[in-house]
């Protein structure tokens, strides 16, 4: 049995205002829906778009400064793990062979996780949420 419960979200980065901006209005459109929640304005470091597609939520999130996150992202999508205990989901990975060289943190947003890269360079987050 997995420690990692589903496929929470897919997160997309943007860098700055006003490409959140265009960001956000592209998956409005495409969508057909407005974010169900939405915090931070064009003045603040961080700013986050959730949309709800079905069991998955696609996040749009801008951020300017550094956060625990920031070190491991190498490109602008990620793909969120829910789990309830990510410290026993990182050691039973590693068990598994995964050779992860990270440690757990609390992110900018509150929740519990760690951040690893696979192979490709897909940014992967395996963490507790942010419900």
């Amino acid at each position: 049995m997995s420690e990692i419960d589903d496929l929470y979200a897919v997160r997309v980065v943007t860098r700055d205002a006003n490409e959140h901006v265009r960001t956000v209005r592209f998956y409005e459109s495409l969508l057909g829906c407005a974010p169900f929640r939405q915090f931070g304005d064009d003045r603040s470091m961080h700013q986050a778009a959730f949309f709800a597609l079905g069991d998955i939520q696609l996040i749009v999130t801008r951020e300017d400064e550094p956060t625990p996150e920031a070190a491991i992202r190498q490109g602008p999508v990620w793909l969120c793990f829910k789990t309830a205990d990510p410290d026993e989901a990182l050691a039973a990975a590693n068990r598994r062979g995964a050779a992860l060289d990270t440690e757990p943190v609390t992110t900018s947003f509150g929740s519990r996780a760690f951040f690893s890269n696979d192979p490709a360079g897909l940014a992967v987050y395996v963490g507790t949420g942010w419900d």
